[in-house]
């Protein structure tokens, strides 16, 4: 298996405030209301990071590349909480490939156990900032007082 550095260094990616590595892969230059048709990105997480609660003004797709399976949370619109073991063992119940939908409440852990979880992320229509939402702790306890646990975990303090 290939190291973190490794990855960083061969795809060029760049550190992302939440501690995971990014790189932009592709942009359609098609536009919808402003916004790309089609964004891709390649995501590294190492062992002991956090992709905080944060829902989009668009679907997002995430694809298995390599390393170790990561914990994805999700808080649908209909108020229910789904965990995904995101990975490659199949057999053990991992997925490869997650879809969340426009207005999904998600984040993800890496426990300390994992090395890395490298991973495709497609957004339609395309990432833009103003269409990212980070999640607030409170208001999101006020919502969902049953997800206490994972709330604290992937929001800021």
């Amino acid at each position: 298996m290939k190291d973190v550095n490794y990855w960083i260094e061969q795809l060029g990616m760049e550190p992302h405030p939440e501690g995971t590595y990014f790189k932009e892969n592709y942009r359609s230059s098609e536009k919808i209301e402003n916004r790309s048709l089609l964004t891709s990105v390649t995501i590294l997480m190492k062992g002991g990071t956090k992709n905080l609660f944060h829902y989009l003004e668009g679907d997002e797709i995430w694809y298995f590349h390599n390393g170790d399976a990561i914990d994805v949370f999700l808080i649908h619109l209909d108020g229910r909480l789904e965990e995904i073991k995101f990975g490659k063992n199949i057999e053990a119940g991992e997925q490869l490939q997650i879809a969340i939908p426009t207005g999904t409440i998600f984040g993800a852990i890496a426990s300390e156990k994992v090395n890395y979880c490298l991973f495709g992320c497609a957004v339609a229509p395309g990432f833009d900032f103003n269409s990212f939402h980070l999640c607030e702790r409170e208001e999101l306890l006020r919502q969902y007082p049953e997800f206490r646990n994972e709330i604290v975990r992937l929001t800021k303090t």
